[in-house]
């Protein structure tokens, strides 16, 4: 419990500023209609490449067991 406080008071603004940034982002596309398609279209984007970058990985990793 005292590494706990520990932590908190040495990154509690860091910690506090992350937390009021998430908060922020999430109340500007939640209620601004033209930056929630901004968003969902970045995370559509980035989903695509997470996905990708899934699919290449896979392939590549699987090409170990192949015969040549």
């Amino acid at each position: 419990m005292r590494g706990l406080l520990q932590l908190f008071a040495a990154y509690g603004g860091g910690l506090l500023f992350v937390l009021l940034e998430a908060i922020s982002i999430t109340l500007i596309v939640q209620y601004n209609q033209r930056q929630g398609e901004i968003a969902s279209n970045s995370m559509g984007l980035f989903t695509a490449y997470i996905d990708n970058t899934s699919d290449w990985l896979t392939d590549y990793l699987g090409l170990k067991n192949e015969v040549i």
